[in-house]
């Protein structure tokens, strides 16, 4: 596991069983100013068993008129065109759209590589969650946070409504970050539980237990389109995207515990870079040919300032 392993100096506290750290886990007032004005994208073929706000390709007998449709007894008469009506041999009903809700579901790394970094990756990720919550939550869709390592920790959801931001609060807030991370397992786990539903799936994990693409494709075949809609969100700390280290290191793996001597120089770095963008080039590949949407975030953006306006220009959220 290389990736993991130069990332965990020896001399650094093991954050094996490392709790999410944020008692003051909230939003700033200019991150919901921008929330507010923005829903999560998730396209028309996504089912939906309940009215929402989203739009959809069921229609209904509606005052607002976007087709027509022959009048069948026991249509309401008051959606009747009677013009168009008069024009024909027929009666014609207009019919407008039938706004639906999505259920967004968030996979959630919590193994203990997510706990590394000052700070750590787990903050971001966890007001990223957050963030991601008020989106769906506010804008009439149902909402499930799903935390995994290995397997599936216990679910949360489906919740609806803004009214359920406090319980979300609280379930990130007592989430604890430890162990090692198996997204294959999780997935698969998450198709049995949820295949029936369908949804817009989030994953925000920093992948180091699935680096190879093999077991991202395979992962991601549990949740296929178009039942399905998934986006990776591959979080990242700015130390393992630049890293400042040289000399001698003693490296621990922060899960599984693994010791590790390397001799960190100009080359080693060079060849560290090169080994890191032919990663992310292989994952977003792998993303691109399951249908799956993934880009790259650094734990060290601001929400308000970096992070939100990213997921706009990358269309991972849209204008209302």
């Amino acid at each position: 596991m290389w990736f993991r392993a130069i990332f965990s100096p020896r001399n650094k506290a093991h954050p094996a069983t490392a709790s999410s750290g944020l008692a003051n886990l909230v939003l700033s007032a200019p991150a919901i100013r921008q929330l507010d004005r923005l829903r999560l994208s998730a396209g028309r073929y996504l089912p939906g068993y309940a009215v929402g706000l989203r739009p959809s390709l069921r229609r209904k007998p509606a005052a607002e008129f976007q087709q027509h449709r022959m009048y069948v007894p026991g249509d309401d008469v008051r959606f009747v065109d009677w013009k168009a009506s008069a024009r024909a041999e027929h009666i014609f009903v207009k019919q407008g759209e039938q706004p639906k809700e999505a259920t967004v579901y968030l996979l959630l790394d919590c193994s203990a590589s997510m706990a590394w970094g000052s700070p750590p990756k787990s903050q971001a990720a966890l007001q990223l969650a957050l963030a991601l919550a008020y989106l769906a939550l506010s804008h009439g869709d149902r909402f499930m946070l799903v935390p995994f390592t290995s397997k599936i920790g216990q679910p949360l959801g489906p919740l609806s409504g803004k009214g359920q931001l406090p319980t979300m609060v609280n379930a990130l807030r007592a989430l604890k970050f430890s162990g090692k991370t198996d997204l294959l397992q999780t997935t698969r786990e998450f198709n049995r539980r949820f295949a029936q539903s369908g949804g817009l799936t989030l994953i925000i994990s920093d992948l180091l237990g699935s680096e190879s693409a093999e077991h991202l494709a395979a992962a991601l075949g549990y949740t296929p389109a178009p039942t399905w809609e998934t986006v990776v969100l591959h979080l990242l700390h700015q130390e393992e995207l630049t890293p400042s280290l040289h000399g001698d290191y003693e490296m621990e793996d922060a899960e599984t515990g693994q010791l590790a001597n390397y001799d960190i120089d100009m080359e080693a770095l060079q060849s560290y870079q090169q080994r890191l963008q032919g990663w992310f080039k292989s994952l977003e590949l792998v993303c691109n040919q399951s249908n799956t949407f993934y880009t790259q975030i650094s734990s060290a953006w601001a929400l308000d300032s970096q992070v939100i306006p990213h997921l706009r220009s990358v269309n991972i959220v849209r204008p209302l």
